[in-house]
C-alpha cells in the first residue's frame, strides 16, 4: 500500500516535534532579546542626554555663582588712579607716577632738583630693587630718547639655586636688542628697526613662561621661546642705564622716561622713589638737543 501523501514516520514526526519545539523557544528568546537591545540602547540615549543635561546646568550655575561673586577689586580699593588686579582671592594696586603704597594712599614728594625726565652720560645710572609680579609674567615699558647706537638701558642679575646669569635691554648698533642667560638657557630678540637718534621712541618687552616679546613703537614685534625652560622675569635688583660700575659695558647715552614694571611707574628721578637702592650722576634732560 502507498502511504497517504502527508504521511509522516515516526522518526520524522519525533524530528518535526523538536524543531517545532525549537522555534517555540527560539523565537521568543530572539525577540526578547532584540527587545532588551533596544531598550537598552534607549536608556543609554536617555542618560546620555540626562547628564548633558545635568552638567550644563551644573556649569551654568557654577558660572552665575562666580558672576555674583564680588571680584576682590569691584570696591575700588586703589586711590589716586591707580588699576587694580585681582588674582589668588585678593588684588595689587599698580600705582601712577607720584603714588605708592599698598593701596596707592601715599603721595611721593618732588626732590629738591624737581626734573622729570632722566637724562644718562653712559656712566651713569639708577639702581631700583626689583617689583615683584603677578603670576608668571614679566612686563617692562620705556620711553627712550638716544644720542648713541650703543648702550645698556636695562641689567638685571639672575641667581638661582644652582645657577647665575642676567638679563639685559641694549642698543647694538642702533637696534635694541633683548638678551636672557640662566644656566643653560639662553635667548637672544633683537629688532630689525633701527632707532632715530634724538627721537622719542616706545620700547617694550614683555615675557610670559618661556615666551618673550620685544617691540619698538608700533612695529611688528619680534617673538621668541626658550626650548623647554621658563623665563626668570627680573632678578632682585635692576640696573636702568648702565651696569652699576663695571667698565665692560657702555651705558645708556639719553633720556629715559615713563619706566613701568607691570603696571608700577617708577620714577627716575625721585629721591623718595621707594623702589630707588642708588642713583649716580643721572642729570636733568630738557628739550633741547642732544649733545
Amino acid at each position: 500500500d502507498v502511504p497517504p501523501e502527508n504521511f509522516l514516520s515516526v522518526p520524522e514526526a519525533q524530528k518535526e516535534r523538536k524543531i517545532g519545539l525549537l522555534r517555540c523557544v527560539l523565537v521568543p528568546v530572539l525577540v526578547l532579546l532584540v527587545i532588551a537591545g533596544l531598550l537598552s540602547g534607549l536608556g543609554c540615549l536617555v542618560y546620555a542626554y540626562h547628564r548633558e543635561d545635568v552638567e550644563d546646568q551644573a556649569s551654568y550655575h557654577a558660572s552665575n555663582h562666580q558672576a555674583d561673586q564680588p571680584s576682590s577689586c569691584s570696591s575700588s580699593p586703589c586711590l589716586g588712579g591707580g588699576s587694580c588686579e585681582s588674582h589668588d582671592g585678593t588684588f595689587t594696586c599698580y600705582c601712577g607716577v607720584g603714588r605708592w603704597g599698598q593701596f596707592c594712599e601715599k603721595v611721593v614728594k618732588r626732590s629738591h632738583r624737581g626734573q622729570l625726565v632722566a637724562q644718562f652720560s653712559g656712566q651713569s645710572y639708577v639702581k631700583l630693587r626689583s617689583v615683584a609680579t603677578a603670576g608668571p609674567r614679566t612686563s617692562i615699558r620705556v620711553q627712550m630718547r638716544t644720542s648713541s647706537k650703543d648702550g645698556v638701558i636695562l641689567f638685571s642679575s639672575l641667581d638661582s639655586d644652582q645657577n647665575s646669569g642676567n638679563l639685559s635691554l641694549s642698543l647694538v648698533g642702533g637696534h635694541v636688542q633683548f638678551r636672557y642667560h640662566l644656566g643653560e638657557d639662553h635667548l637672544v630678540l633683537q629688532s630689525p628697526y633701527q632707532v632715530t637718534l634724538g627721537s622719542w621712541h616706545n620700547l617694550v618687552l614683555q615675557t610670559y613662561h618661556g615666551d618673550a616679546m620685544l617691540r619698538l613703537d608700533t612695529q611688528e614685534p619680534v617673538l621668541g621661546s626658550l626650548q623647554g625652560g621658563k623665563l626668570a622675569g627680573l632678578g632682585s635688583e635692576v640696573v636702568i642705564g648702565g651696569v652699576d660700575q663695571s667698565a665692560r659695558f657702555m651705558g645708556f647715552r639719553g633720556c629715559l622716561k615713563h619706566l613701568k614694571f607691570g603696571h608700577r611707574a617708577v620714577s627716575l628721578v625721585s629721591d623718595v622713589e621707594p623702589l630707588l637702592i642708588e642713583e649716580r650722576g643721572v642729570g636733568d634732560c630738557r628739550s633741547k638737543e642732544l649733545s
